[in-house]
C-alpha cells in the first residue's frame, strides 16, 4: 500500500512539473527569480526543459536583482585559521585568496553548485600594506563586477590608496579613482546596487558598481564613533543597508536601519548579557530572522584563549535570542544563495591555468577544500 501510495505521489509531482513548464517562459523567470536559490537549484534534476530553464543567466540576472525580496540567508561556519582565505562573501559567492604564490590568487567559490573559478592576476603592486575586496551586480549590464583597493606602504603616505574594478568574464582589471582617507574597516555591507565600507572611524563609503565610481554616504546615524567602549559594524539586514552598534560598555546593542537612503532610524535596543564588560573582540553578521554577534572575550586567568560565544538574536520577537558556546576558535559567514554558473566564464582563463569546477574532477586548494567543508550552523 505504502509503495502505491508513493508511486501516485511522484507521478501527481511530474504531472504539476510538467504543466508548470507549460506556463510562457517569461511568466516561469519570474516565478522563479523570487524562490531560494536552493530550491531552484533542486528542481533542475526534474526534466530537461527545467534544467534549461533554471541554468539560464536571465534567471539568475533576475535573481539576483529580486534577491532583497525573499530571504535566503544561510551563516556557515570555518576553522579560525582559514579565516584571511576569505576576503568577501556577496551576491552569494565567495572570494577567496590562495597563498601558494607571493601575491595571491584571488578566485571565486559558488558553494551551492560546487564550482570555483580563478579571476585574472591584477597589476602586482611590491608596496603593500593591506587591501580590501567588495563585489556587486550592475542591473543595467547584467554584469558581476569586482572592485579592489589597496594601501601602499603606511598610513602616512600621501595617495596612498589605489583601486580598481574588475567585470566579471573579462582578462583584465583597470584603475578607478578613489575617495580620499586615512583608514577602513575590515567588513562591508552590499545593498542598493553599492558596496559600503566605514571609513576613518566616522564616515560611510559606498562604491557604486552600474557607474563604478566611489562616493560618500551622507549623514551616518547619529552614534558615538571611535569610542572605545564600542564597536561599529555595516551588514545587509532584510536588503538594507544598516549599522550594528555595539555598545559593550552598557551590554547593549542597536540597529540603526538607512531607509529610502536618506536617513537612519534606531529600529531595534537589545541586551548583551553574556558580556563581561571588559574589552573584546566582536563579530557580526545576519541570519534568516536576524542577526548574530560573536563575542571574542579577553584571555582567562590562566592566559588560555576563551572559545567565541556566539549570541543569535531574532529580530521577529523581543529580546528572543540564542546563545552558542563553541568548543573551537571558529569564524562565520552570512551567504545568500547565487543561481550564477562560474563555469560561463571559463573562456577567460589562458591555457596555462588550471580551472575546473566539479569536485569529483581534481583536488580543490586547501583553502577550498575548508569551503567546501563549511557546515550550516544557522
Amino acid at each position: 500500500m505504502t509503495s502505491t501510495s508513493s508511486v501516485m505521489e511522484k507521478r501527481t509531482a511530474a504531472m504539476s512539473s510538467s504543466k508548470l513548464m507549460e506556463l510562457p517562459y517569461e511568466i516561469l523567470l519570474l516565478i522563479f527569480s523570487k524562490l531560494p536559490a536552493r530550491s531552484i537549484l533542486q528542481f533542475q534534476c526534474v526534466s530537461k526543459s527545467s534544467r534549461n530553464l533554471v541554468n539560464n543567466p536571465a534567471l539568475a540576472a533576475m535573481h539576483m536583482a529580486a534577491t532583497n525580496e525573499h530571504i535566503d540567508v544561510e551563516v556557515r561556519s570555518l576553522p579560525f585559521s582559514y579565516k584571511n582565505h576569505l576576503r568577501f562573501v556577496s551576491c552569494g559567492l565567495l572570494g577567496f585568496k590562495y597563498f601558494g604564490q607571493v601575491d595571491g590568487k584571488l578566485g571565486l567559490y559558488n558553494p551551492l553548485r560546487r564550482e570555483y573559478l580563478w579571476l585574472p592576476q591584477p597589476e602586482y603592486i611590491h608596496d603593500m600594506f593591506s587591501e580590501r575586496y567588495g563585489m556587486g551586480f550592475d542591473s543595467v549590464t547584467n554584469s558581476h563586477k569586482i572592485v579592489h583597493f589597496l594601501s601602499r606602504g603606511f598610513p602616512e603616505r600621501p595617495n596612498r590608496w589605489v583601486a580598481r574594478v574588475h567585470v566579471l568574464g573579462t582578462g583584465s582589471w583597470r584603475r578607478i579613482p578613489l575617495c580620499s582617507f586615512t583608514t577602513v574597516e575590515v567588513g562591508n555591507a552590499y545593498a542598493y546596487g553599492e558596496m559600503h565600507w566605514l571609513v576613518d572611524g566616522n564616515q560611510i563609503m559606498s562604491f557604486n558598481f552600474r557607474e563604478e565610481e566611489f562616493r560618500w554616504t551622507i549623514n551616518p546615524p547619529p552614534v558615538t564613533f571611535r569610542s572605545s567602549f564600542a564597536r561599529h559594524f555595516l551588514i545587509n539586514l532584510r536588503g538594507s543597508l544598516a549599522l550594528v552598534d555595539v555598545v559593550y560598555s552598557e551590554k547593549k546593542v542597536e540597529i540603526w536601519m538607512y531607509k529610502e537612503q536618506k536617513y537612519w532610524t534606531k529600529d531595534y535596543c537589545m541586551p548583551l548579557d553574556c558580556c563581561s564588560g571588559g574589552y573584546s573582540n566582536f563579530a557580526v553578521g545576519a541570519w534568516e530572522h536576524g542577526i548574530y554577534i560573536i563575542i571574542y572575550e579577553d584571555y582567562c586567568i590562566d592566559q588560555s584563549l576563551k572559545y567565541p560565544t556566539v549570541v543569535y538574536y531574532d529580530l521577529r520577537c523581543d529580546n528572543k535570542k540564542e546563545h552558542c558556546r563553541y568548543q573551537e576558535q571558529l569564524h562565520l559567514f552570512s551567504s545568500t544563495g547565487s543561481l550564477i554558473s562560474l563555469k560561463q566564464y571559463d573562456n577567460v582563463r589562458t591555457n596555462s591555468e588550471k580551472n575546473f569546477f566539479d569536485a569529483g574532477e581534481c583536488d580543490f586548494p586547501e583553502c577550498v577544500s575548508e569551503l567546501l567543508k563549511a557546515p550550516r550552523v544557522k
